[in-house]
């Protein structure tokens, strides 16, 4: 399976046809370059450009080693050459503050794939030297764009068939060093359903052992990485390979889960981009619920997710505690302080029954708003109506 998979990235074609006109791109600016000024150029794409694609899932952005030439003059001929599909060259470094000396530029397309662009000079001028550098096997795989050939330098191969996590060095010595490994780690086996293991392919313990490293990362890190994991199927496998692996108390410390709505998030949130929100409004012990706590801004929660998940408890209070007339007036009353924005990701957050019929008058409140001027006695209306299709059981198909 996977040999048949290796072929069709070796001939691009499992790729979309924007990723193979970006690497089009990057072999005809080696090829040219390398032609100018006399040089042996190799162009490499590697990390999730092959990762993605071995496992089933269409990559997002590009991830390039640069051999031979430095990556600010690679950048600069490829602007020059392409510039419908890069834009100008100066424009990018104002625009992306690049530094000759950064590990990596992050360069955004105007066909909407990144590319991340490195020098293999960062670790060695030796490509072989830059792989053992990786953090993990399935990230030293690499596809050559001057021969389209795929290079298997550290002979993973098999590893990777057997669906195998394993770091290029020892776990002790790269979890120790570095600690947002472990956090990867977990986004890489809850997304390739992949089976952590030490160098001699046993089943490890390593992520557990050194699970209180995660506490040294500072808290942007750690978001960034969980957001990332909880773009994928079923995020609530992910939190609970966390719990599982002694992590979850060290990225979220002292928020009082609960636990069985943590490890069952409905996949609707996830494709609504709503996951953190959920966690605040659902995810959260009863007992201990107190979104003003500053743990949760701590955490790395948003002011808007915070609001959210604070006008869904709210919508919840007033349905379980007001008759229809009443909840009426309320209900009117915070589509007027809070806005019709904030309200529609709130009642997704409430229930089921809400979500069945809120997208369709949500559509027709913003009708309202616009023929009369969001006045308070049409919100009025445009909330009876709301109560009156949940209570006719109108269902969304």
């Amino acid at each position: 399976m996977i040999a048949q998979k290796l072929k069709l990235i070796e001939d691009w074609t499992i790729y979309s046809c924007d990723y193979q006109l970006i690497m089009k791109i990057l072999v005809q600016t080696a090829t040219i370059l390398g032609t100018e000024q006399n040089l042996k150029i190799d162009v490499r794409i590697f990390g999730g450009a092959i990762r993605d694609p071995l496992n089933g899932f269409p990559p997002n952005d590009i991830d390039v080693t640069i051999e031979g030439v430095d990556k600010m003059i690679f950048l600069n001929k490829m602007c020059n050459l392409y510039p419908d599909i890069l834009g100008n060259f100066v424009d990018m470094k104002i625009r992306n503050k690049l530094q000759a000396n950064e590990a990596t530029l992050h360069i955004g397309t105007k066909l909407g794939i990144d590319l991340d662009i490195s020098n293999c000079l960062k670790y060695s001028q030796y490509y072989r030297e830059n792989l053992l550098k990786r953090d993990f096997n399935i990230n030293t795989l690499s596809l050559n764009l001057n021969s389209m050939k795929i290079e298997d330098t550290l002979n993973v191969t098999n590893e990777i068939e057997k669906r195998i996590l394993k770091t290029t060095r020892l776990a002790d010595l790269e979890f120790t060093e570095e600690p947002n490994t472990i956090l990867r780690a977990i986004r890489f086996i809850h997304k390739y359903n992949l089976t952590f293991c030490d160098e001699n392919n046993n089943q490890s313990s390593k992520i557990k052992e050194y699970s209180f490293k995660v506490s040294e990362l500072c808290q942007a890190t750690i978001l960034s990485e969980i957001r990332k994991a909880v773009k994928n199927q079923y995020p609530g496998k992910y939190f609970q390979l966390l719990n599982e692996y002694k992590i979850l108390e060290y990225v979220f410390p002292g928020i009082p889960w609960n636990l069985d709505n943590l490890f069952n998030i409905p996949e609707i949130v996830r494709d609504k981009g709503l996951v953190f929100s959920y966690l605040l409004t659902k995810c959260i012990s009863e007992e201990n619920y107190d979104l003003s706590s500053p743990i949760y801004k701590k955490a790395g929660f948003t002011k808007h997710e915070i609001e959210f998940a604070t006008v869904a408890k709210q919508i919840t209070h007033l349905i379980q505690h007001y008759q229809k007339d009443f909840l009426v007036i309320e209900v009117a009353k915070l589509l007027k302080k809070k806005g019709i924005k904030i309200i529609e990701q709130s009642l997704f957050l409430v229930d089921e029954s809400t979500e069945n019929y809120f997208l369709i008058t949500i559509k027709e409140y913003d009708l309202y708003n616009r023929v009369f001027n969001n006045s308070l006695l049409m919100e009025l209306k445009f909330v009876h109506y709301v109560i009156d299709l949940q209570e006719n059981g109108f269902k969304m198909h």
